[in-house]
């Protein structure tokens, strides 16, 4: 059996095919074009929900605070890598960690879930309350 006689568009014979017209494409754009026209001249004010954000102030004290939190952990690490520090050197920087943990937690409240801020406020109280734990835990024992 030949491949033509299955397929006749294999075989090289040209076939008799109803040419669809562009009027179809443009009448179907057209309607389509309208239904669409028509949901937004409907309700305008349905499509722009208004979004309340937070008050400056907070979100102002909320990136300080994530700064400021940050800058410890950072100094944390430093103090880890000093030799000549104890663990009782380390009991300050803990504290303010446990301090800033608190208030980020009270200024996270005020956030919604999907705010970037509160995202940033998530990983910072994480990775600090993580820190704090291991050193209450004795991972840090000199």
């Amino acid at each position: 059996m030949k491949i033509s006689k299955i397929n006749p568009l294999l075989s090289g014979h040209k076939t008799d095919r109803t040419k669809s017209s562009s009027t179809d494409f443009k009448n179907l754009f057209e309607s389509q074009l309208n239904s669409v026209s028509a949901s937004i001249k409907a309700a305008p004010g349905d499509q722009v929900q208004s979004v309340s954000s937070p008050d400056p102030l907070i979100r102002l004290e909320g990136l300080a605070l994530t700064e400021k939190t940050i800058n410890i952990l950072d100094s944390f690490g430093a103090a880890l890598n000093n030799p000549a520090l104890s663990n009782d050197d380390l009991k300050p920087f803990i504290s303010t960690m446990e301090e800033n943990t608190s208030a980020i937690a009270d200024l996270r409240q005020q956030l919604k879930p999907e705010d970037p801020l509160a995202v940033l406020l998530d990983n910072v109280a994480a990775v600090t309350s993580l820190e704090t734990a291991k050193y209450n835990r004795g991972d840090y024992a000199i």
